[in-house]
């Protein structure tokens, strides 16, 4: 192939190029394309503005959740402790009783041990 038929190739392209977007039916797809393309970059737009917004409602719930977690965990720990001590509160005062069970129990008085662990246990 020669240097001419380059040129001449060369300029059917830039012709048909020029010739094609004069086309209305060209003129229409181009004009669709450019339609397509500002619509998809208005929806990422959008969805960047929401991703944001979701991710400070996210932020907010996580801090609303975090805050109730110390309120029940604080409260949780006072619970344990009055637990702890009403346990404590209620072995003493039933030590002499269980205590009594027991020496019969040992003495071998055993006609009412099902009665008698659970009341002592708990």
């Amino acid at each position: 192939m020669d240097h001419n038929n380059h040129w001449a190739i060369g300029l059917f392209f830039v012709l048909v190029g020029v010739v094609g977007c004069e086309h209305p039916a060209h003129r229409e797809r181009i004009a669709m394309r450019e339609n397509n393309l500002k619509e998809t970059a208005a929806m990422l737009v959008e969805m960047e503005t929401e991703r944001s917004e979701k991710l400070e409602r996210t932020l907010a719930m996580l801090r609303d959740w975090h805050r109730d977690d110390l309120v029940k965990s604080r409260r949780a720990a006072v619970e344990a402790e009055e637990w702890l001590h009403d346990d404590v509160t209620r072995w003493q005062r039933n030590e002499k009783y269980n205590r009594e069970l027991l020496e019969d129990l040992n003495r071998g008085n055993i006609q009412s041990i099902e009665e008698t662990i659970p009341l002592i246990l708990y």
